[in-house]
């Protein structure tokens, strides 16, 4: 049976391609958004908030983080900064900042904790088999003032607060930590609620080996 050279190279693109969409699928890292929330803390009160996680057994590209959220005023004009740092021992903390994600205006948040979903601003390259840290820090933007002209900073009625769960069953939580300001612990004591994925890296070599093969087959249609 004979088989055209080009024909072959094709399928093999079709292939690899097929590998390249398959690997390309977003991985979830952790995931512990549909457990019961059953308190949350202020970002406020404690200067920043962090949670800690694990990325894949390959590198990939950090591309979509969701956070259970609150606000006691919405209308207080205060946005969430979320963030990513390297991570070097939980008693430390967040070190190194190594990209600010986007942010979370409290005016689309309400006073029930509901999942909200993150735009990341930049695209993240995280090493494999490494920690980081999820960092929540808050800030000023334009809304309510006190008399004096200046920013409300009550720490019962402005900010954020970042929900929290006892079931550390999610995906990826078990092992993984958390702080407050300069305090913290392990997630078995209330873990901080979140989702974190990345699409492993491999997806982008194996499309560009899909082109290099389909130009191949061409050319050898042609010569």
């Amino acid at each position: 049976m004979y088989f055209h050279r080009g024909s072959i190279c094709a399928g093999l693109a079709a292939a690899v391609i097929g590998l390249g969409a398959a690997s390309a699928s977003a991985q979830v890292l952790y995931n512990n958004t549909a457990q019961a929330t059953v308190g949350s803390d202020s970002i406020t009160q404690h200067n920043y908030l962090s949670a800690s996680f694990l990325s894949g057994p390959a590198a990939g590209t950090l591309n979509d983080v969701m956070l259970v959220l609150s606000a006691a005023t919405p209308s207080d004009g205060y946005v969430t900064n979320v963030s990513l740092y390297s991570f070097t021992t939980a008693l430390a903390g967040p070190q190194t900042l190594l990209a600010t994600l986007g942010q979370v205006a409290d005016s689309v948040l309400s006073s029930t904790p509901s999942v909200v979903d993150v735009t990341v601003t930049t695209p993240v390259l995280l090493a494999a088999n490494t920690e980081y840290w999820i960092e929540l820090t808050d800030s000023f933007s334009g809304g309510l003032l006190t008399s004096a002209g200046t920013p409300t900073t009550s720490a019962t009625s402005v900010g954020a607060s970042w929900g929290y769960e006892l079931d550390d069953t999610g995906t990826g939580v078990a092992g993984q930590v958390y702080t407050q300001g300069t305090t913290g612990g392990a997630n078995i004591n209330g873990a901080y609620q979140m989702a974190v994925t990345e699409v492993p890296e491999p997806a982008s070599w194996l499309v560009m080996l899909a082109g290099v093969i389909g130009l191949a087959g061409l050319r050898r249609r042609f010569s």
